[in-house]
């Protein structure tokens, strides 16, 4: 059997207390991580995100949109809807939409690109809208219908 000298006693201790220590600042630190960024769905649902999605004019005042997040049973974040209608409060007859997100203080950090299905009576399902960084996100959209374009944006700020 070997015998434990004092300095390889001394550098086990020392050893199991850094050990002891780092896994306490992993746990305190996913802990306080967790706490302090609450899910987007949460923000949503409680209406604490802070953003500029409801009846948002056109830059032509041609078109009005609204951003909608669909919250499943659970609470979750499932998808996106953008509501489309006219300056009049009509709904467009052959809507296209194309989107894009994107972060304005950090240009280097690029979005993503969308895609958009249209539902009828001026809805849009989107599919691919995340926002997967803390910021002010940008989500610009362009709208067609009937040889009219005019293009608005959507303005979230992701705690």
């Amino acid at each position: 059997m070997r015998r434990l000298t004092m300095k390889a006693l001394t550098t086990k201790c020392w050893r199991l207390r850094s050990l002891a220590l780092a896994t306490t600042l992993v746990v305190t630190s996913a802990a306080w991580y967790t706490n302090r960024r609450p899910a987007l769905a949460e923000l949503i649902r409680t209406g604490k995100l802070v953003a500029q999605v409801n009846n948002v004019p056109s830059h032509n005042r041609r078109y009005r949109a609204t951003l909608r997040p669909e919250l499943t049973a659970a609470g979750q974040l499932a998808d996106w809807q953008v509501l489309i209608e006219t300056s009049n409060g009509d709904t467009p007859a052959s809507p296209t939409l194309v989107m894009r997100s994107w972060m304005p203080e950090m240009p280097s950090v690029s979005g993503n690109r969308p895609t958009t299905t249209y539902v009828g009576r001026g809805a849009f399902r989107v599919d691919g809208l995340h926002f997967d960084r803390a910021g002010w996100w940008n989500v610009r959209v362009t709208i067609s219908d009937a040889g009219v374009t005019d293009s608005l944006a959507f303005n979230l700020i992701v705690p």
